[in-house]
């Protein structure tokens, strides 16, 4: 229960975060997802039902900021989340290259589903071409911005508040 004030405090940082600042910084008209990359991050860390939760919460409060489709991020970021929590059960997560390959993987999955979702609405038609450059350097950016996040995210799960008990 202590964990939740923790963890409504960074999500809501890292909100505030995109928002204000990694909103503005664009390689190729494309801005860095830094929180997709913190729900990745934190759901190859963190049991799978509190990486959902996490990701609900992320999820609502970052489309209360994206203009459009309400809901959309939310349900891509519970996909996600269940899909990471079910790989870091089978991973060695100590591994600096998990974090860039599952970013990259995840990016395409979430960039397949918001653009698949934008087309069932019948939001503006995107031409294949500007799809496949997103998707690419989102991926490539996203994977880079996830080296420090994963790291970050394992220091902050040894700290005392976060530490899992060891249960036999």
């Amino acid at each position: 229960m202590k964990k939740v004030p923790i963890l409504v405090a960074l999500s809501l940082i890292v909100v505030v975060l995109q928002q204000a600042v990694f909103s503005n910084i664009k390689i190729f008209g494309i801005t860095f997802d830094i929180v997709f990359v913190y729900i990745v991050c934190y759901s190859l860390t963190r049991n799978d039902i509190e990486s959902i939760i996490t990701a609900l919460f992320t999820g609502v409060i970052r489309d209360a900021f994206f203009p459009g489709v309400f809901g959309v991020n939310t349900i891509i970021y519970i996909i996600t989340a269940y899909l990471a929590g079910i790989v870091q059960k089978k991973i060695y997560r100590n591994s600096i290259f998990i974090p860039i390959v599952f970013t990259m993987l995840f990016t395409i999955l979430k960039d397949a589903l918001y653009f698949s979702f934008m087309y069932l609405i019948n939001y503006k038609p995107i031409a294949f071409s500007i799809v496949t450059k997103v998707i690419l350097v989102e991926g490539i950016s996203n994977s880079i911005v996830s080296i420090i996040m994963y790291k970050l995210m394992q220091k902050l799960n040894r700290t005392k508040l976060l530490k899992e008990e060891w249960k036999f």
